[in-house]
């Protein structure tokens, strides 16, 4: 019978092409010969994006990041990954993972805001971090150029510029009235680099918030503007990652007071935003709308909507994300931040049990990836 070793080298290349990176970095240690072609492979740039693309393709799992309270000071992240078990009916199935990004002296814990391919971002303070969880590879960032200690930042992007090939990372800053942004390119000798912020009504003061979304080229976040006692108005706004452009996106339509807003990836090239109720007991649907984007368009404003979610007895839902590839699965939360999936189309609803307390929460679906940061 012949071995695995007997197979044709590209034969073997394409089956390692489908392993998670954990598995295909382990698989360094069985021969010379492996540790020599594998370690070729993960700095090989067309290798990387082939395994990048079937990772993309295989039935994605949810990553939730939270930041675990023992009921003690001591607090640390932990990486939850929820698959999509349609046999088990009642719970759902999920891996937990320990996950300390690096500390530095006088920073408090470095929260999620925003990931790509793989590589999550990471910010305390003015301190930017990329990580790769599948790989364990880290990278700071050089401190901002511009600004540092008169602005406080508002909110950070990380995404991919496919034409020329690079990441990118973005940080809008500033203080009511003045908004700025800068830029830094990974792999470039340059540090940060100031660029133009031409936005509507430059005077308000743009609040920052979690809900942001990588999608096709473009980063979007959901903000909020002229904010007011028990009222605030919201806008997408959105930064082309090539071309280095905001443009500011209306919601669909005017919703009474009594909603809050989330934004999150839909699909492969869709953008979904939920209205759900503020008040537990509020006897009103989730409402969905979704939007198509393109990398080609420069400002997309064809919100339509998709589906309302009636009241579940008992459960007082806060939609997160997506979960699998055919995206019939949202994940929920509750006000205790317990984790429930609904399923778009038969409308059953599936519990997550584990335990200890969770102080925070963020979620968003997540492909393991060899990308080496640069």
């Amino acid at each position: 019978m012949a071995s695995f070793a007997d197979l044709p080298e590209e034969v073997v290349v394409e089956i390692m092409s489908w392993l998670p990176p954990e598995s295909l970095l382990r698989f360094i240690c069985v021969s010379k010969s492996w540790y020599v072609l594998i370690n070729s492979l993960v700095k090989n740039t067309k290798f990387v994006a082939k395994h990048l693309y079937n990772s993309s393709n295989k039935s994605s799992s949810l990553v939730l990041m939270c930041l675990k309270n023992k009921y003690s000071k001591t607090q640390h992240h932990e990486i939850l990954t929820i698959y999509n078990d349609e046999d088990n009916t009642e719970q759902l199935s999920y891996a937990a993972k320990d996950f300390e990004p690096h500390k530095l002296p006088g920073t408090k814990f470095f929260s999620a805001q925003s990931h790509c391919n793989g590589i999550i971002c990471l910010i305390s303070n003015h301190n930017i971090l990329l990580c790769n969880p599948a790989t364990r590879g880290k990278k700071f960032l050089p401190n901002p150029c511009f600004h540092r200690d008169l602005f406080m930042t508002i909110r950070v992007g990380f995404g991919y510029d496919s034409i020329h090939n690079v990441y990118k990372v973005v940080r809008v800053f500033g203080f009511f009235g003045d908004l700025r942004a800068e830029v830094h390119t990974l792999g470039s000798d340059t540090c940060w680099r100031e660029i133009k912020m031409e936005i509507e009504n430059k005077d308000d003061y743009y609040y920052p918030t979690s809900q942001q979304v990588y999608c096709k080229g473009v980063y979007y976040w959901l903000v909020s503007t002229k904010y007011e006692e028990h009222n605030s108005n919201q806008i997408v706004q959105s930064f082309d990652i090539h071309d280095e452009e905001f443009h500011s996106i209306p919601l669909p339509a005017h919703f009474p007071s009594v909603y809050n807003t989330v934004l999150t990836q839909w699909n492969e090239s869709s953008l979904a935003l939920f209205y759900y109720p503020k008040a537990v007991f509020a006897k009103v649907p989730i409402e969905m709308w979704g939007m198509n984007v393109s990398i080609s368009s420069k400002v997309c404003n064809n919100w339509t909507k998709h589906l309302s979610i009636a009241p579940l007895e008992g459960i007082y839902m806060i939609p997160m994300a997506f979960l699998g590839s055919d995206h019939e699965e949202l994940i929920l939360r509750d006000g205790s931040l317990r984790l429930f999936a609904y399923n778009l189309l038969t409308k059953k609803v599936r519990s997550l049990h584990r335990r200890g307390a969770i102080a925070w929460l963020h979620g968003f679906g997540y492909v393991k990836s060899l990308v080496q940061l640069t």
